[in-house]
């Protein structure tokens, strides 16, 4: 039904549409037959995913020098992409002004391991499993 109603309104429109989803496998064939272009757009590779951390931590006033956030370990061992990478360094952020301190790795490890569960994901390597 909500399939029916979204090619209704694409017909009747005389511009562009643009759709996006993360979930390609769920379209309709019937749909999907009727899109002209699909553009994959891939995750991040590492370089890509660390550049995204430094980005997001530059944002933040000071982290704790005593506990510092290991960016090159969250790009290697988190593949996500840059929403969530935003995700996580803001709920680590909210984490630290509750405690009234400034954010450190431990911050982000527990946000990275709360974001990860909600994706259905478990992080592996030592550096995870002390979290």
């Amino acid at each position: 039904q909500e399939v029916a109603y979204l090619l209704q309104r694409m017909e009747a429109s005389e511009g562009i549409t643009i759709l996006a989803t993360n979930l390609r496998g769920n379209l309709d064939p019937a749909f999907a037959r009727r899109l002209h272009f699909m553009i994959h757009f891939p995750d991040p590779d590492v370089p890509t995913r660390e550049r995204l951390w430094r980005h997001h931590l530059a944002q933040l006033p000071s982290t704790d020098p005593a506990d510092p956030v290991d960016v090159e370990m969250l790009a290697r061992d988190l593949e996500i992409a840059g929403d969530r990478v935003r995700n996580i360094v803001l709920a680590a952020t909210y984490d630290a002004v509750a405690e009234q301190v400034d954010l450190g790795m431990r911050h982000v490890r527990g946000a990275a391991l709360r974001e990860m569960s909600k994706l259905g994901r478990r992080v592996s390597g030592s550096s995870w499993s002390g979290a």
